[in-house]
């Protein structure tokens, strides 16, 4: 008999107290980071999804060794440019709620001491996130991380690498998470299950409406399932 309603708590994504929990947009940044480290499929599909969004002819280069990969969070410019001096391309990606954003050619200044959310290296071609939990516009931020970049190549005598800007948003991404959570057996002790569990509880409005009948309604969720249905 389960007389205990522990779940939420033994989840590895979730603070024990709110407290402890803050900045929470660094919090969601680095579980995204974790579970593309930790699901090599998830990287892979993550990675298609950005070259989905590409121009025509602009293709992030899959990796086949380990070593052509690197995932890294709270990154400095500089720290970047120091492990991967000289990228080809260079891909900037908003992360939030809003779908449709104009991508502007207003460039913040570069030179600044910037700190990226999350910086994906593949091969030649760094990825860098901004991550928000909302439709809070992130263009001039990952705009400015993208320019101090180039600046801090520039800087040290690398040819300039390409640029493009991805616009990706919540739905989007978890729509991925639940699509190879399902391909890898919907395991719910997996690291991508546990991260799925506290996105779901944390931003269910990010999660695609759900036919009452394929709900699968327990102790653990009821809560959160009537929230969402009034």
């Amino acid at each position: 008999m389960v007389v205990f309603n522990n779940n939420r708590h033994f989840n590895i994504f979730e603070h024990y107290s709110q407290a402890n929990a803050l900045p929470i947009e660094n919090n969601v940044s680095r579980g995204l980071a974790i579970v593309m480290s930790e699901n090599p499929l998830l990287l892979d599909r993550f990675i298609d999804y950005i070259n989905a969004n590409c121009s025509i002819g602009t293709e992030v280069q899959k990796h086949s060794k380990a070593e052509d990969i690197d995932i890294g969070i709270q990154q400095s410019v500089t720290k970047i440019v120091d492990a991967y001096p000289s990228p080809k391309l260079i891909v900037g990606v908003t992360l939030t709620t809003e779908k449709h954003v104009e991508w502007s050619e207003d460039i913040t200044k570069p030179g600044e001491t910037l700190i990226t959310d999350i910086v994906i290296q593949c091969k030649d071609t760094l990825i860098v996130i901004e991550v928000k939990r909302n439709a809070t516009d992130a263009r001039t931020q990952v705009q400015a991380q993208v320019e101090s970049l180039i600046h801090e190549i520039e800087k040290r005598n690398e040819i300039a690498p390409a640029v493009e800007y991805v616009n990706g948003n919540w739905e989007d991404v978890i729509e991925l998470l639940q699509q190879v959570h399902s391909i890898t057996g919907k395991n719910e002790n997996s690291v991508l299950g546990h991260y799925l569990k506290h996105l779901e509880h944390r931003y269910g409005q990010w999660f695609p409406v759900a036919l009452l009948s394929d709900l699968n309604i327990s102790q653990d969720n009821q809560i959160l399932i009537e929230k969402r249905l009034l």
